[in-house]
């Protein structure tokens, strides 16, 4: 019998980006690069917030290749490797959970919350979500509360686009 391994690639890191639009200038010296050019990390900063980390997406010489990029990886996702883990036939039903959370990135939601107002059952949102992390589309980080019975029972979470 053979035996398999697993290896998850993860996108560019931010200082993997900074190398390779630097041209590797500051290899191992990021940090004098954060100080001299400081409007440079600015730009640099907002076009990886806006592009994320696809290789593909990175090299791509202008803005306009960028999003065709980002539109072909985005709709290879949705309509062949999503719709065929959770065997959807109509796309729309996973590509609406998806602007949905791309809306509220960064704030506190919960389950219950997203089922409302995508019509889907909790159980539904669940199985979507839990996709979308395996899939690295989303990650779910959980709040801190400084006292336990602050915590709220219905679970909340905070989604960040990868």
């Amino acid at each position: 019998m053979g035996s398999k391994r697993i290896i998850e690639l993860s996108t560019v890191s931010f200082m993997e980006f900074i190398n390779y639009r630097t041209a590797y200038k500051y290899e191992n010296r990021l940090d004098d690069f954060f100080k001299v050019e400081n409007e440079k990390v600015k730009v640099l900063l907002n076009e990886y917030f806006r592009f994320g980390g696809y290789p593909r997406i990175i090299i791509a010489d202008s803005i306009k290749e960028k999003k065709k990029e980002m539109d072909e990886i985005y709709q290879s996702y949705i309509e062949k490797d999503i719709s065929y883990l959770l065997n959807i036939q109509k796309t729309e039903k996973i590509s609406s959970p998806v602007k949905l959370l791309s809306a509220k990135i960064g704030r506190i939601i919960n389950y219950s919350e997203i089922s409302n107002i995508l019509c889907l059952s909790v159980e539904t949102v669940k199985k979507y979500l839990w996709y979308l992390e395996k899939t690295f589309i989303i990650k779910r980080i959980t709040p801190f509360y400084k006292m336990q019975e602050k915590r709220l029972p219905n679970p909340r979470f905070i989604i960040f686009m990868i």
